[in-house]
C-alpha cells in the first residue's frame, strides 16, 4: 500500500518525517448566492454571481523527527498544497489551525490537525503550454471548470483574435503582447499595454475552444490554467 502524503511548496512529506494519518475528504465549495424574499412569488429568489466560497482542508499527522525548525519551516502558512488523494493538481492554501509545538516536542508520534484554508479551485499541475500556428486550432478543456489563461500573441499590427466565442481586438502589436485573464492585465514584458486591447479578457470554457484571427500572427502561446471544482 502507498504511504499517503502531502506536498507544500514543492517539499513532500515524506521528506521531512511527517507521516499522513489522513488525507481531507472529498468535497465541493459552496456556491456564493443570495436568497431574495419577492412580493408575489413563493419561496425565495436564489442569485449567484458564478463565485465560490473558499473551503477547508484537514490532515491528521504525526512527526517523527527532532528537528523541530524543520517542522515548522515545511509547514509554511501560505503557498501550494498537494494531497496524494489528487496527485494531478494543487490548491492555493493558508494554515489556519495552530501547530502544537509543546505537545509534540513533549510526546512521540503525537497526533495534529493541520487545517488547509484552501482557494476554491484545484489547478492541474500539468500546465504545459498550447503552442498554436495555424488558425481554427481547437483547444480542449479537459477541467471541469473554465480557465482562466494566460495568452501571448506573437505578431504585429492590428489583430482580430477569437477565443471560442470572445473577440478581442489588438492595436499597434509590435512583435508580441500578453493578456494574462488571471490577473486581468495586458502587457509586454514589465511594461503595461493595457490600451492595445479592446474586448473582455477570454477563458477557455469546458469542452472544445476554437482558436483562429485575423491579422498578422506568427504563433500564439497559451499557458492554460486548467482547473477543478473539486
Amino acid at each position: 500500500m502507498k504511504e499517503d502524503y502531502i506536498i507544500l511548496n514543492n517539499e513532500s512529506s515524506l521528506d521531512n518525517n511527517i507521516v499522513v494519518v489522513e488525507l481531507p475528504s472529498i468535497s465541493i465549495p459552496k456556491e456564493r448566492i443570495e436568497e431574495v424574499s419577492v412580493l408575489g412569488l413563493d419561496g425565495n429568489l436564489t442569485i449567484s454571481d458564478g463565485t465560490y466560497e473558499p473551503t477547508t482542508k484537514k490532515c491528521k499527522v504525526y512527526y517523527e523527527g527532532k528537528t523541530y525548525d524543520s517542522l515548522v519551516e515545511f509547514l509554511k502558512n501560505n503557498g501550494t498544497v498537494v494531497f496524494s488523494n489528487f496527485p494531478d493538481r494543487f490548491y492555493y492554501y493558508k494554515i489556519i489551525s495552530e501547530i502544537p509545538l509543546k505537545e509534540i516536542i513533549a510526546n512521540e508520534w503525537y497526533e495534529f490537525e493541520i487545517n488547509f484554508k484552501c482557494q476554491p479551485f484545484g489547478y492541474a499541475i500539468d500546465n504545459e503550454p498550447v503552442i498554436i500556428t495555424q488558425k481554427d486550432t481547437l483547444v480542449y478543456n479537459f477541467g471541469t471548470y473554465y480557465s482562466k489563461p494566460k495568452i501571448t500573441v506573437y505578431g504585429n499590427g492590428d489583430i482580430n483574435l477569437f477565443v471560442g466565442d470572445e473577440q478581442i481586438i489588438l492595436r499597434g502589436i509590435e512583435e508580441y503582447i500578453t493578456i494574462d485573464t488571471a490577473k486581468l492585465r495586458t502587457y509586454k514584458d514589465t511594461i503595461r499595454q493595457n490600451d492595445k486591447k479592446v474586448g473582455n479578457y477570454p477563458i477557455l470554457k469546458k469542452g472544445e475552444n476554437n482558436i483562429t484571427w485575423d491579422g498578422n500572427i506568427n504563433k500564439i502561446e497559451i499557458v492554460p490554467n486548467w482547473r477543478y471544482l473539486m
